[in-house]
């Protein structure tokens, strides 16, 4: 498709994703570059990012303290969990917080067990909404997924957030780790 657009007149730019906060900025910025915006007006939203950003800075500074290890799971494919491996939106997410991902030594958006799971251990699960809609609460996510032998299940620590909110590495972004870095900080 993106060929097909490209041999035609229709001015196409493509963004590049970069999963850090710094990222979100750049996306901004050349958006409003693209459609020649005000810089007054541009620089109203990039100030209020650019005060987010530091925010999730300070909290970064204090989770790389903690070492929690956490994990995503973006869907549930038949009974399996898809979790964000390395070099994912997820990994880039829990990097820009300073968390650690108790599936980096899986790449990419991957199924895995139950095992593999609890192997990992993660203290911390962060689902999506669409992923928890099939569930009718967190007991039952946690004892139909296996992960109520982990640390997070034992200690009921689930986090439940918009996909796209999560990991699209928009505005929206920005206020989904600040929420589950405040929620962190309790």
């Amino acid at each position: 498709v993106v060929n097909q657009i490209s041999q035609t007149s229709i001015d196409l730019r493509i963004i590049e994703d970069k999963h850090t906060f710094g990222g979100i900025k750049e996306k901004i910025q050349c958006i409003s570059n693209i459609f020649g915006l005000e810089n007054e007006k541009n620089q109203v939203v990039y100030n209020a990012i650019s005060k987010k950003i530091q925010l999730l800075q300070d909290f970064k500074a204090i989770n790389k303290k903690k070492s929690n290890k956490f994990l995503i799971i973006l869907m549930m494919r038949g009974t399996s969990p898809v979790v964000a491996g390395a070099n994912t939106s997820g990994d880039g997410f829990l990097k820009s917080l300073g968390l650690q991902n108790s599936m980096s030594e899986v790449d990419g958006w991957k199924p895995v067990s139950k095992e593999e799971i609890i192997l990992a251990d993660p203290e911390y699960i962060i689902v999506t909404d669409r992923a928890f809609k099939s569930f009718s609460s967190k007991e039952q996510f946690f004892l139909k997924t296996g992960t109520n032998l982990t640390r997070a299940g034992k200690e009921n620590n689930l986090i439940v957030k918009d996909g796209m909110a999560l990991l699209g590495f928009g505005p929206r972004t920005l206020d989904a780790a600040i929420s589950i870095s405040k929620f962190l900080k309790e």
